[in-house]
C-alpha cells in the first residue's frame, strides 16, 4: 500500500500485504460496481415484463424466445462484468467490504430461482407448455451466473483473510537482527543497544569483555 494514496488510514494497514490498495480507490470500484448492478437489475425487470407482454395483443408477431434469450444474454453480460469488477477490486481492497456482496448474491439466487419456478406455473396456465419451458430455462439461466459469482466472492474473502492473517503473524514475530553493515555505519549508542549482553562468567566476576 502505498503511503499518500489516502488521506485517511485502513485498519491493519500495516499488517495487510502491500499488494492491497488504498481504501479511497477501492471505494470508487464499488460504486462503479454497484453501477453496473443497477443497469443488471434494470435488465432483470425487463426481462419478466417482455416474456409477460410478447404473445399478447401488442406484439403477437414478434419472436418471444428470441426476445428473452437476448435479454438473459445482455444481463448475462453485465453479471460477469460486475463479477470481474468485484474480483479486481477484492484483490486490492480490503475483505470486510465483500461481506454485504455475500449477502447480495445469496439472495439473489434464490430470489431468481423461486422467480424460474413462479414464470413456469404462470406461463403454464396462460400460454403453452414450450413459452413456459422457454421462460423457466431462461430465469435458470439468469440464476446460474450468480451462483459462480457467489463462489467466486467466496473465495477470495477466504483468500484474502488468509492473506491478512499470515501478515499479521509476520508482523507480529520475533526479533530480527539487523543487517551488519547498518550496525557498522549506527552510532555507538545503537550498536549498543542492537547488540545482546554478553553472558556472564561463572567465576562471579561479571560478564567477560
Amino acid at each position: 500500500m502505498r503511503d499518500s494514496c489516502c488521506a485517511w488510514r485502513v485498519k491493519w494497514r500495516d499488517t495487510l500485504p502491500r499488494t492491497f490498495a488504498c481504501a479511497c480507490e477501492l471505494r470508487t470500484g464499488v460504486f462503479v460496481i454497484a453501477a453496473v448492478s443497477g443497469v443488471y437489475a434494470l435488465l432483470l425487470v425487463a426481462a419478466p415484463l417482455t416474456l409477460g407482454v410478447c404473445g399478447q395483443r401488442m406484439c403477437r408477431q414478434l419472436d418471444t424466445g428470441l426476445i428473452g434469450q437476448l435479454v438473459a444474454w445482455i444481463a448475462a453480460a453485465l453479471l460477469a462484468l460486475s463479477a470481474i469488477l468485484l474480483a479486481v477490486g477484492a484483490f486490492k481492497g480490503r475483505r470486510e467490504l465483500l461481506v454485504p456482496w455475500l449477502g447480495f448474491s445469496s439472495v439473489y439466487v434464490v430470489l431468481w430461482i423461486m422467480a424460474a419456478v413462479i414464470f413456469f406455473i404462470v406461463i403454464a396456465v396462460q400460454q403453452a407448455f414450450a413459452m413456459a419451458a422457454a421462460a423457466f430455462f431462461i430465469s435458470l439461466n439468469m440464476a446460474v451466473l450468480p451462483l459462480y459469482f457467489l463462489l467466486v466472492v467466496t473465495a477470495l474473502y477466504v483468500r484474502i483473510g488468509q492473506e491478512s492473517r499470515e501478515a499479521a503473524e509476520r508482523a507480529l514475530g520475533g526479533f530480527t537482527p539487523p543487517p551488519a553493515d547498518a550496525l557498522a555505519n549506527a552510532p555507538d549508542g545503537a550498536a549498543a543497544a542492537s547488540t545482546p549482553p554478553a553472558a556472564p562468567r561463572g567465576d562471579g566476576r561479571g560478564p567477560a569483555l
